[in-house]
């Protein structure tokens, strides 16, 4: 029998032989072998909504008439998009000028009254909402107002329920 040569040229010994067939027999084993093996696993998925599509008023503008009725309809709708992933959301109404003393709001299930404050407003909706809304308003005016043209004078916001 002529010896065996290893790629460097040099005869592979006996014992070199033995070493990798019992690589070779582990290995096989190993793959032969019905090993399992369990892991836990899991995912929290956080709650979520959002407000998108945002078109509202760029301004709010008040009369004489409004003045003196004491009060300020706003018929172009502020429009958007709620998506979430709760079964419901709390949208949130916040004056960023000092110009009515209540507000009410519609276009949602019920109207609502604010205060001066503005507010927070519960709206149940199914898992997985994509709501589309119009709001319009009445905004009962400060005594102090004046007629005028005014920045938009609410902020929208909405948040998971």
């Amino acid at each position: 029998m002529m010896p065996r040569f290893t790629t460097s040229g040099r005869p592979v010994g006996k014992r070199w032989r033995m070493l990798a067939l019992a690589a070779g027999a582990a290995a096989a084993s190993l793959c032969a072998a019905d090993n399992r093996t369990q892991m836990a696993v899991s995912a929290q998925v956080m709650p979520v909504a959002r407000l998108t599509g945002l078109r509202e008023p760029r301004e709010l503008r008040i009369t004489a008439e409004d003045v003196a009725r004491g009060y300020v309809l706003v018929t172009e709708p502020t429009t958007f998009a709620v998506a979430g992933n709760t079964p419901g959301y709390v949208l949130d109404v916040t004056p960023t000028l000092p110009l009515a003393h209540a507000i009410d709001v519609y276009g949602l299930p019920a109207s609502v009254h604010l205060d001066h404050d503005g507010g927070s407003i519960v709206t149940p909706a199914p898992l997985a909402t994509h709501e589309a809304l119009a709001l319009t308003y009445r905004m009962q005016l400060d005594p102090g107002a004046q007629p005028g043209t005014y920045p938009w004078p609410l902020r929208l916001s909405v948040r998971p329920l």
